[in-house]
């Protein structure tokens, strides 16, 4: 009787030790992936190079013309020109005028605002 519930015991041992003894280990640490790359912005920044003059044939539609470029940041006159109305519009200060992850799109932007007459400067932020 003795004899055979150590065989039972050793049996039901081996049956529930087995698994564990041949299972794989699991590493104490998650496998590194090394650091991640850093991502370089690049910051397009736009001005334009001299005055830009634009007829207008009422007062009003200068005046308001002249409020849109305000908001925008220019730096506006607005005179009287026979029997019309000029602004006269300059942009003092270098804009932002994109934030690209991609150089490519950089590069892009770059020649759309170059071709419409700006001033161009490429930042690279971080």
């Amino acid at each position: 009787m003795l004899r055979s519930s150590i065989v039972v015991s050793l049996v039901l041992g081996a049956v529930l030790v087995w698994p564990a003894a041949f299972a794989p280990q699991a590493s104490a640490m998650a496998p590194s992936k090394g650091r991640p790359k850093p991502v370089h912005a690049l910051k397009v920044m736009v001005r334009h190079p001299g005055p830009v003059y634009t007829r207008y044939p009422s007062k009003a539609t200068a005046n308001s013309a002249a409020n849109m470029l305000k908001r925008a940041g220019w730096k506006v006159k607005v005179r009287a020109v026979r029997g019309a109305f000029l602004t006269e519009a300059r942009m003092p200060r270098w804009k932002q005028y994109g934030l690209y992850t991609n150089p490519a799109m950089a590069q892009q932007a770059v020649y759309v605002c170059r071709m419409r007459g700006f001033q161009v400067n490429v930042l690279k932020v971080n």
